[in-house]
């Protein structure tokens, strides 16, 4: 085999030029920071990075549903709290009309306040939220409820809003309109409060008081439903935490009771064969139990936590419920020292 000087040439050039080529991508892979610009460069590797980078959007895409599922809850809680005053009011008119110092002509003015009470929550029933009907269900382009309070047959306020906050996990972000209007009383419980008193019935007075209790105890359950699925509207990293802090109501029913001087030491839930079974828990072990603490109003005042009444969670199944002791020592306002507490907004 005959070698050239022209052969030995360009085998020098050829392998000079490869050097230089490496030297480039080299100098690129520094300059950008990364090793991989294309598939060819390393099919392996680029395949996990496709890989990495779908999961790290699918987790952005999980952020902004959660984050969107964060105000749907916070707006139906606002209507939750304004449904409790109004039905606070009105078993105050009821209570008010139900002696026998009620005449017709009170009687008349307080149907015309009830009447005032119902369209307001009418309106709470049509709240409008980003372009659709908060309380809408499956409709949430169609106004749930009528000036009366009725609902259409053929565009019913029923259906979940779900979320998806991870991998096949979806979360219910409120309820629908059926749950919270239709369902709790509060209409039917002001219609007939207003048909009792424009009717000046003694009897059907006494008997609306009954069921705005009943509609109340049935807000105040459907708020206690938020503080769990608030739990899970969080960042996975900031599960677990033992106090959940949001607003309380006192009931209109509920008598003022002797505070307690501080926080129970040897606070105990007693939870009944029925609730830890409501919560598909084996066994109370499974069950993570929350009080309701509520900031004060302005700096240097008390901060104050339910432990009459807390939040029962099983985790596991993104379940909750509120429970109601029995024990008297146990308030609904009980103090509670915190370091350097800061006024709620």
């Amino acid at each position: 085999m005959r070698i050239t000087n022209n052969g030995l040439q360009r085998e020098a050039l050829a392998n000079c030029q490869r050097g230089l080529a490496e030297i480039d991508e080299i100098r690129e892979r520094v300059a950008s920071g990364t090793r991989i610009r294309q598939p060819s460069d390393d099919p392996i590797a680029a395949g996990a990075v496709l890989r990495t980078d779908g999961r790290l959007r699918a987790l952005e895409q999980y952020r902004r549903n959660i984050d969107a599922a964060r105000v749907r809850a916070s707006a139906e809680e606002n209507v939750l709290e304004q449904l409790t005053g109004l039905l606070t009011r009105a078993r105050e008119l009821a209570v008010g009309q139900a002696d026998a110092t009620a005449t017709a002509e009170t009687r008349a003015a307080a149907r015309r306040e009830v009447d005032e009470l119902l369209a307001t929550v009418v309106q709470l029933g049509n709240t409008r939220f980003q372009g659709s009907y908060l309380f809408g269900g499956a409709f949430a382009d169609a106004e749930p409820f009528d000036a009366t309070g009725a609902t259409d047959p053929a565009h019913p306020p029923v259906g979940d809003y779900r979320v998806e906050v991870a991998a096949g996990q979806l979360v219910r972000a409120h309820h629908d309109g059926q749950t919270v209007f239709v369902d709790s009383g509060i209409i039917s419980a002001l219609q007939d409060l207003s048909a009792a008193l424009d009717a000046d019935d003694d009897a059907g007075v006494k008997a609306a008081i009954s069921a705005v209790d009943d509609a109340f105890g049935a807000v105040q359950t459907l708020t206690g439903e938020i503080g769990p699925r608030w739990m899970w509207l969080r960042p996975t990293s900031r599960r677990g935490t033992s106090i959940c802090v949001r607003s309380a109501r006192t009931s209109p029913t509920s008598k003022s009771r002797k505070r307690s001087p501080a926080w129970s030491k040897d606070y105990v839930v007693d939870l009944g064969d029925a609730d830890v079974a409501g919560l598909g828990a084996a066994t109370p072990a499974d069950i993570l139990v929350l009080s309701i603490v509520t900031l004060p109003a302005t700096a240097g005042d008390p901060c104050t936590v339910n432990l009459q009444g807390p939040l029962v969670m099983h985790l596991a199944r993104g379940q909750g419920r509120q429970v109601v002791l029995n024990e008297p020592e146990y308030g609904v306002r009980c103090p509670l020292d915190l370091p350097a507490s800061t006024p709620a907004t």
